[in-house]
Formats: structure tokens, sequence, C-alpha cells
């Protein structure tokens, strides 16, 4: 799908960030996948491990290791994105963004920002025309530039004050890198991000939105903060036309059709076409999800066969059973004629709209415990997922199609929120258990404040169920470990759960 026809970011739980940058020695521990088992008890007298881990402890005593858990959040978590080399790009909930192998889950490389907890990827990263970089926002107002072969960075566009950056679109011809910073300016880049075409630093995007570009290279359509969808010469950054702010108060990320034309979702829930060129409307087409406004819209262009596929989202339009409940409507209309081919409403979240490459399935993720593939000429179901009490976010498909990767999180009493990224078959929906990241460990330097042992402190038998009893903890580490949430054995920091 084209970045610059859809606009996906979000923000998600600030999380601590207890792990230094990783030592040249770490780089090349190995990293093992599945070493506990979710959903196992694990404490201090008994820890489950699996077979992997005692071979793990047994041959790498002073490795340090640690989980991987991936960005999920409900207000818009980025997809995780196909790059060349089979890698999948996903985001962290600690400031980091990495590089997984897109068999198996294990991770590859990883790229942090700052120590500082409150920094996070949260905007879609895109990767380079020529498939050797990633363009990765970050919320510190900056884009980084990462080589795609070893996550390491190639350049980088700073800006201060420090407002999160939006989702980069590059222009046909792969030259150009326009992006803008939230609420504060718009930019046309050099692909170094050292030079620039033209700025317009009077021009604020509208946060959660990103910009996008004609078929052509010729133009250039933003969400300002105005709720204004903007038209502008992408030759020199000079405003072509506005949107009629008293007409359509703008809550989505411009669409570029095929035909030159613009799209977006207005807060009425009209979905509105507009000749690229002049602004002049071609058509609308209302399709409210109730008396509320709509506080966010996304959208998909389906080139293939001339569709356009909304999701529209709206914050407590109403009260059931005491709760305050988000309403969703899923909408198609002929991105020619405006005219709708189908529409679904739900309650609950859901995330962007991912269509397949010839544009005839559609996937989306639900907060209801759903994932699932609709017929997207028709709206029926082609395959569902129901899980009630996960909820399943944004997804994105694998080069070739086949593989649909999902973020999903559960709620333990315990441990709180679990989150991993899945793998399915795009084409069943049956699960790919091959392909894990709960409990794919990762290099790190040090796990600051947890209670650290040896392989050499325990005896490691690898009993029935692939536990491994450590039997020379002290009662007073006990205590330490219970207090504490975790134990790092051998290096391996791991989650402590009371029985």
């Amino acid at each position: 799908m084209d970045a610059g026809k859809i606009g996906l970011t979000g923000f998600g739980p600030l999380m601590p960030d207890p792990f230094a940058p990783k030592t040249a020695k770490q780089e090349s521990a190995p990293v093992i996948n599945d070493v506990f088992s979710p959903g196992t008890t694990q404490t201090a007298g008994s820890v489950n491990l699996r077979e992997a881990a005692a071979s793990l402890l047994a041959k790498e005593a002073n490795a340090e290791y640690r989980i991987f858990t991936p960005f999920v959040s409900e207000v818009g978590t980025p997809p995780p994105i196909a790059a060349p080399g089979g890698k999948l790009i996903c985001p962290g909930t600690d400031g980091t963004i990495s590089a997984l192998d897109c068999k198996t889950g294990r991770m590859l490389w990883e790229h942090k920002v700052t120590n500082q907890p409150w920094v996070f990827f949260a905007e879609k990263a895109t990767v380079s025309p020529d498939g050797t970089k990633l363009y990765a926002p970050h919320s510190m107002g900056e884009t980084k530039i990462l080589n795609l072969e070893d996550g390491s960075e190639a350049g980088k566009k700073s800006n201060n004050p420090p407002n999160g950056m939006s989702t980069p679109v590059f222009s046909p011809d792969g030259k150009t890198v326009y992006h803008g910073q939230f609420n504060r300016g718009f930019y046309a880049d050099k692909t170094d991000l050292h030079f620039y075409n033209w700025q317009e630093p009077g021009i604020d995007l509208k946060e959660k939105t990103a910009p996008a570009v004609s078929n052509d290279g010729k133009m250039v359509f933003l969400t300002s903060s105005g709720d204004t969808l903007t038209a502008m010469d992408s030759s020199n950054g000079r405003i072509k036309w506005l949107s009629d702010v008293s007409k359509f108060i703008i809550r989505s990320s411009p669409a570029a059709l095929k035909d030159g034309s613009v799209a977006a979702v207005d807060e009425k829930g009209t979905i509105v076409c507009f000749n690229g060129e002049t602004g002049k409307k071609k058509w609308s087409l209302k399709v409210p999800i109730g008396d509320q406004p709509v506080k966010l819209a996304e959208m998909a262009v389906d080139d293939k066969n001339n569709n356009i596929i909304a999701v529209m989202k709206q914050e407590n339009d109403y009260k059931k059973a005491g709760a305050q409940v988000i309403r969703s409507k899923i909408a198609s209309v002929d991105a020619s004629s405006g005219k709708l081919n189908w529409k679904m409403e739900t309650e609950g979240f859901v995330g962007t709209p991912c269509l397949s490459e010839d544009g005839k399935t559609l996937y989306l993720g639900f907060a209801d415990g759903r994932l699932a593939a609709f017929d997207s000429s028709t709206g029926n179901p082609v395959w569902s997922i129901d899980k009630p009490g996960t909820k399943y976010y944004t997804p994105g498909l694998s080069e070739d199609g086949n593989t649909l990767y999902c973020g999903l999180s559960t709620q333990d009493p315990l441990r709180g929120k679990i989150s991993e990224l899945a793998a399915f078959d795009a084409h069943t929906g049956q699960r790919i258990d091959s392909f894990k990241t709960q409990g794919n460990l990762k290099p790190v330097n040090n796990y600051e404040g947890a209670v650290t042992y040896k392989a050499s402190d325990f005896s490691l038998p690898v009993q029935d169920g692939g536990n491994a009893a450590p039997d020379k903890i002290s009662e007073e580490k006990k205590s330490i470990v219970k207090k504490q949430g975790s134990i790092v054995i051998g290096g391996v920091a791991l989650p402590v759960r009371e029985q």
C-alpha cells in the first residue's frame, strides 16, 4: 500500500526504560526464542524455563537478555512493515524500533533513540524506494534515517521544539521526502534530510495525520491543524487551495486518488472528494456514525478496483452499562462516483484498514477480540478470529501477501497488559506458531534494579514440562525477587509471578 495514501499515527503508554545501550560484546550474543511460556507460573522458587533456556544458561552464563514487547495502542498503532531481506519493522514500547525475522520473529537489530522513556516511534515508518533505508519519525521531533541492513543511523532531521513528526512520504521519483512536525511546520527535504527543497514553518500539520502526494508528483496534500485540507505545489510549497472549514471540518489524512483527485473525511462522517488541481468538490457522501462528531478517520485506497475504504472512530458516543463506549464505522465508496458500496458499524476501536496487493481483501483488527478478513467489494467476511479478552490492533502484510502480522494484547490479573506481535496465514486466518515475539529475548547491558544470579548459582535439571528448578536462592533474595517482580538468571531477565 502506498504510504502517501494512508496516514497512521498514534500514541501509546509510556514505559519505564530500565535498559542501557548494548555493548559491542553483546551485539554478537545469540537470541533465543520462546524462553518462557506466557501464562505459566514463575516464582523465585520455581522458574518455568524451556529446554532452550537451560541450554542458554549453560553455554552463555554471562550473556544478558530481555523480553521484546511491541508497541500497541488504541489511539493508532503503527502497523508492522515488511521490508526487503525478510525483515519486519516493528516499534517497541521503550523508545526503540526493531527489525525482526519475518519467519520466526527473532530480533535482527534494534535502534534506540535515547534512554528517556517518553520517546517512542508512534508514527508509521517508511522504507525508501531503493529498499536500503528506513525513515522513522519519533515523538521528540526527529525523523531518523536507518540503514535497513543493520539499523545503524545514516542521517536525521531534528526540529525544535520537539513536537512529533509525521509519517514521511516520498515523491514518485524518490528524490524528495515530504513530512511535517505536528502543529509546527511542513518540509520538502532531500532524501538525506540535510537539505530541503522548501519549507513552510507556518503550515501546521494536524496531529495523527500524514501527507499524501499525487500520482504525477505535482501536488502535495495535507490536513492542517485548522482542520482544513491544504493543497500545495510540490515544486515550491505554494498553497494552491484550501478546503472550506465552514463546510468540512477534516478529521483524516488526505487520500490521493489515481485520477489526481484527493479525498478526506470530515467530523460529520462525510467522505468528500476534491479536484486535486482546483479544489472544487467532485462528490460527497455522508456516512454518519451517530449524533456525535467523528474524532479520527483513516483511509486505504484500492486503486485497482477504484474504491476507498474509510474507518471512522467516534469516542464517548453513548453509555452502555455505565461505561463510555467507542463507536466505529467502516465504509467502502466508489472513488469515481462517491456511491456507497457497503458499510458496517461496530462498538469499540478498529485499527487502520489494511488492503491486499490486489485490493480484493480488507484486513481489520478490532478491540472487541476480532481479527478479520473481508471481501473488499462486498464487505462479507472471508475469515474471522474471535477471541474475547484479546485486543487486536493494526495489521500489516508480508511482501508476498501470504502472511498477516498484527499486534495484540491481553490482560493478565497479575502481570497486567501482555503485548505480542503474532503472524497469521493471510488466506485462512490460521495462526503461524513458528513466529514468536512473546518471549523473544534480546541483548541488554543492564537490567537496573533487578536481582542478578549466575548460572553457577543453580542446578539446571530440565524436569517434566521443561522446568528448571533453582535450588540455592536464600530466603532474603526470595523476598527481594518477590517484591521486585523480576528475576535475572544467568543474565536472562524473566518476569516473576506469585503462585
